[in-house]
Parts: C-alpha cells; sequence; structure tokens
C-alpha cells in the first residue's frame, strides 16, 4: 500500500498517521529583513532548545555567497538576537547552506534538490506575500510536474 492509500485509509478510520519528522529545513527569502529580524534569531533559539538538528538551506535572489550570508546571520542575531551565542552560530554554520537564484528559473530548483542530498521531508518556509507565494508555487510545481512527467514516460514510454 502506498503512503496515499495509508493515508486515506487512517483518514476514514477517523485517526491520523503521525507527520514525517522534518530532515531539513529550507526558508525562502534568506538575505530578506524578515530573515534579518526574525529567523536567524528564531534558528538560535531552536539551536538553543536543542530543536534543530537538520540542514538549513537559505535561498534568495542577492548574488551572495554562503559566507555573505553567515555575516548577514551574524549582525542579525547581533542587533535581533539578543547577541550572538558562539557555540550556537558555530552550530548553525556548520548546518547553513545557500542557494542564490531566481524562483522563476528552474536552475534554482535544481540546485536546491542537490542541497537537499535526498532528504525525504524537508520543511519549506515561504515568507512571502500571497502574490509572490503563487509565483513559487507555479514554478515549483511546474519542476514537480516536469519531474513526475519524465519518470512516467521513462516507465510508461509505449502510452505516450
Amino acid at each position: 500500500m502506498d503512503a496515499p492509500e495509508q493515508a486515506d485509509r487512517l483518514l476514514a478510520a477517523g485517526t491520523t498517521a503521525p507527520a514525517p519528522r522534518s530532515d531539513a529545513l529550507v526558508f525562502f527569502g534568506a538575505t530578506g529583513d524578515l530573515a534579518y529580524k526574525k529567523i536567524f534569531p528564531a534558528l538560535q533559539n531552536m539551536l538553543r532548545r536543542g530543536n534543530l538538528e537538520v540542514p538549513v538551506i537559505g535561498v534568495a535572489k542577492s548574488g551572495w555567497g554562503l559566507e555573505q550570508l553567515r555575516a548577514r546571520g551574524r549582525d542579525s542575531l547581533a542587533e535581533h538576537g539578543g547577541g550572538v551565542d558562539e557555540s550556537m552560530f558555530a552550530k548553525l554554520t556548520e548546518r547553513l547552506r545557500y542557494i542564490d537564484g531566481d524562483y522563476q528559473d528552474p536552475a534554482t530548483f535544481a540546485a536546491l534538490r542537490q542541497a537537499l542530498q535526498g532528504a525525504r521531508s524537508p520543511l519549506h518556509y515561504l515568507p512571502y506575500r500571497p502574490a509572490s507565494s503563487m509565483m513559487w508555487c507555479r514554478t515549483w510545481l511546474s519542476q514537480v510536474a516536469r519531474r513526475t512527467l519524465a519518470s512516467f514516460s521513462k516507465s510508461h514510454s509505449a502510452v505516450i
């Protein structure tokens, strides 16, 4: 029985399966104001509580590299996180990855897929107004559909 069938049976029985534990955290807008004021301080607090044991992948289109994002994170914690906890910041920098790219460019999502390194249940955080979120969703769904169709055509080439 595949996962959707199992979920349908559990829902029909009035129960739900426990949600799989996230094995990566992807946050979009990694170089923006919300990340600067709220996300980096929250990540430091999650580390303090022992609630962040997964890779953290920031995605944005800023022309930055990982070192610039780390510096931005440090500045964020100094200004909005109650100060930089050096041991927690070291843990964060070990986990932190960065993808620089346009959300309408399939190469951005290919790079994200590569950075996820086989994660099966990544958590995606989209801190955008609805119009931007819709653009992201359309692009992401088109990438999922393209991969699904490519996989389907390989296994069902006579149908296509």
